[in-house]
């Protein structure tokens, strides 16, 4: 865990650093932003109610939910019926997607951040109370899992405000997750917590891999534009060297040459450095990977060791571990 910790923020900060220099690549590639209807949903088992969140009549929808709500009398009851409405409400991100439907689409992702949160908060309500919550916490903890694959697929594929709104609404499923494996068995909620962070990592190590190639990409680009630039500048200063020859301006021509030499040498520094930077940068992308790699290894190496089948005692070591208990 402790070698996790610096890995995974040397992966956030890399990540961070240079996600503008990826993201403007990527707009010269991918040109206008990706619609909502374009996305990539996945089926799922839940469906959304008879009235969606861009309908003028939603307010019936949400009426009919706290009337269920008021029937569910404990807080086990409350939990689940939480978790089943915020299935119905990925269900109603599902259709409002596909319609294009922006302010659609902003009330069924706050809606179904909203209740995943308090199907979580009721689940703990439930546990404060004495309330056996092992199974429900199970139940409830898939179904969120379902929710995070799902916006996680959708941030992936989104840009803008609507990229914003979903990574938002991942970042209040993701806690209400946390608060749901508080209450799962002891095994289980090991397992979660090693997988939720092994997951992230897989994230940020995917994504510095992009940003590795963004990098390489734009420094490619960046030669050009510095060599574009220079070329102009230099042809701008050859040009008034020629027109001072033709005037036979001595003075004039002396002048001239000077700028062209000071100006060579500038475009000559500043490419130099530009190039050095981009350079380091793409040193650190490729560290990073270094990095990865060896986590992924070390991975490999722990799940090989837990495969290892543990020998069962012979008969004559339990008899031993036996006299050994009774002295």
């Amino acid at each position: 865990m402790k070698r996790i910790i610096p890995v995974f923020l040397a992966l956030v900060l890399l990540f961070s650093a240079t996600q503008s220099v990826l993201a403007r690549h990527r707009n010269r590639v991918l040109g206008a932003s990706t619609q909502a209807s374009e996305l990539n949903f996945p089926s799922i088992s839940s469906g959304p109610g008879l009235i969606l969140p861009d309908s003028p009549f939603y307010f019936v929808d949400k009426l009919k939910q706290q009337v269920r709500l008021l029937l569910a009398f404990s807080p086990e009851d409350k939990a689940k019926l939480r978790a089943d409405i915020a299935g119905e409400r990925l269900a109603e991100l599902k259709a409002e997607l596909l319609k294009n439907n922006q302010k659609g689409i902003n009330i069924a992702l706050s809606e179904l951040a909203s209740e995943t949160q308090k199907a979580a908060t009721a689940l703990t309500d439930a546990e404060q109370k004495g309330k056996d919550v092992s199974l429900l916490s199970q139940q409830i903890n898939e179904k969120i899992k379902t929710e995070r694959d799902i916006l996680k697929g959708l941030e992936k594929q989104a840009d803008g405000e609507l990229k914003l709104r979903i990574e938002l609404t991942q970042a209040t499923v993701k806690k209400a997750k946390v608060e749901v494996e508080d209450s799962l068995p002891q095994n289980i909620m090991e397992n979660e917590i090693r997988d939720s962070i092994n997951s992230e990592l897989e994230d940020k190590i995917k994504d510095a891999q992009d940003v590795s190639q963004g990098i390489k990409n734009s420094l490619e680009e960046l030669s050009k534009e510095a060599s574009d630039a220079a070329q102009k500048s230099l042809t701008r200063r050859e040009e008034a060297l020629k027109k001072a020859i033709e005037e036979k301006n001595a003075e004039l021509v002396k002048e001239q040459k000077d700028l062209l030499e000071q100006e060579a040498i500038k475009q000559a520094t500043l490419i130099g450095i530009t190039l050095k930077a981009a350079r380091g940068a793409l040193q650190a992308a490729e560290e990073l990977e270094k990095i990865s790699n060896a986590f992924y290894e070390s991975e490999k190496d722990v799940e090989e060791i837990r495969a290892i089948p543990v020998p069962k005692p012979t008969p004559a070591q339990t008899l031993l571990n036996s006299n050994q208990v009774k002295l």
